[in-house]
């Protein structure tokens, strides 16, 4: 018999149930991963990653109230340190680099996120960084 293995704790902040839904059912196809909160808009984000410290969260850019990068840049000033990948609909140069400026691990583009989410929690959970293939040449150009 194998030791059992934690599976890594995970929260979705996004302000669109379809996607948050979409996005946990992908997850938690992989025993490894456990979805632990959704949030569905920046500040609840801050609060449940705060008290359940998750391993790994799932930020899009657009929320209410709070979006991405405010919730990045709070959690920066208040700790938990928690390992960011970013969602989003924009392939925009600055944007990118303004999250990874802020210390996020992963940066996804919602139309591959389904098909991209395991393999860029699995690469950002090991230290390394996961973008977008289509989006590489950013990372490349810092």
């Amino acid at each position: 018999m194998h030791s059992q293995i934690q599976p890594l704790r995970i929260l979705i902040a996004d302000d669109h149930p379809i996607v948050r839904r979409g996005l946990r059912q992908v997850i938690e196809e992989s025993p490894e991963f456990t979805v632990v909160a959704e949030a569905g808009d920046g500040e609840s984000a801050v609060h449940q990653i705060q008290s359940l410290t998750p391993d790994i969260a799932l930020l899009d850019v657009d929320m209410p109230k709070m979006d991405g990068l405010a919730v990045l840049r709070k959690l920066n000033s208040q700790g938990p340190n928690v390992r960011t990948i970013f969602l989003t609909v924009h392939n925009g140069e600055d944007l990118f680099h303004q999250a990874m400026d802020l210390g996020a691990r992963g940066y996804l583009l919602k139309d591959s996120a389904l098909l991209e989410i395991a393999t860029a929690i699995r690469t950002v959970h090991a230290n390394n960084y996961y973008v977008t293939p289509s989006m590489t040449a950013y990372l490349l150009s810092r």
